[in-house]
């Protein structure tokens, strides 16, 4: 029998975090940035924007990505417009955290003062695109990588799911759709572009070393999977172009390793 979804939490405003009257200025928590290794056990908060797919089968998949995800985190924080939060909380029986949006494309620099503000010591802080999971065994082997370098981002690339259910590996350098922060990250990054654009993955990889991040892509053994099996690609137009602009560079390449 399905079970009753568990009641919605009051939504919750990055951008308005004490719920005050929104024409008043915003003050919001100062960053908790680790500036040590690693230590404890660890809590895993998944950070995804969702949105409700115009294609019922492309949205079946991204719905699914929500309910296997939610077998692995501690937290999932879903940043979306009060409809969209709505439908996906009563399609998983695990409560969700809403941040509550207009619905438009949420930026880096956005993503980085809410993982400040929600952030707690020995919090593991994953930003991810939508179609993706990430299984336990990938959580559980990243805290190494943060026990002796805590100023360290892991921004890994993707494992295609085929059709007949086996894998293969999306060998790009310049492709990453998982992040991985040991709590939150540093101020003075300038990032006012979302996930999903051409050439975000690597600039923003670029920004992050500017700031003395060591950026990693060990994703031949952090493994993530994509789930992308229905033939819509909302990012291109009729002729097969992209519909929006890519980011400039500089860039930061990352090639795949263990």
């Amino acid at each position: 029998t399905h079970m009753a979804p568990p009641p919605v939490s009051k939504p919750f405003d990055p951008r308005n975090p004490s719920g005050e009257d929104r024409n008043n200025p915003v003050v919001l928590k100062p960053r908790l940035v680790n500036d040590t290794p690693f230590s404890g056990e660890a809590k895993y908060n998944l950070f995804i924007n969702y949105y409700i797919d115009k294609n019922i089968e492309r949205q079946k998949e991204l719905v699914k990505c929500v309910i296997e995800n939610a077998k692995n985190f501690d937290t999932i924080f879903v940043i979306a417009d009060f409809e969209s939060f709505e439908d996906i909380q009563g399609l998983v029986n695990f409560e969700l955290t809403p941040i509550i949006t207009d619905g438009k494309r949420t930026t880096w620099l956005e993503y980085f003062d809410l993982i400040s503000i929600c952030n707690a010591p020995n919090n593991i802080n994953i930003i991810a695109n939508l179609d993706i999971v990430i299984p336990k065994e990938t959580l559980a082997n990243c805290i190494p990588y943060f026990k002796t370098e805590s100023k360290r981002v892991l921004a890994l690339t993707r494992w295609d799911i085929n059709a007949d259910g086996s894998n293969t590996f999306f060998n790009r350098a310049d492709s990453q759709d998982v992040w991985i922060f040991n709590g939150a990250v540093e101020k003075g990054i300038d990032a006012p572009f979302g996930l999903g654009l051409p050439g975000t993955d690597n600039a923003i990889a670029h920004r992050l070393h500017v700031i003395g991040y060591e950026v990693l892509n060990p994703s031949l053994s952090l493994k993530t999977y994509h789930q992308h099996l229905v033939m819509v690609r909302n990012y291109l137009n009729e002729k097969g172009e992209q519909k929006e602009r890519g980011i400039a560079p500089p860039y930061k390449i990352l090639v795949p390793s263990n």
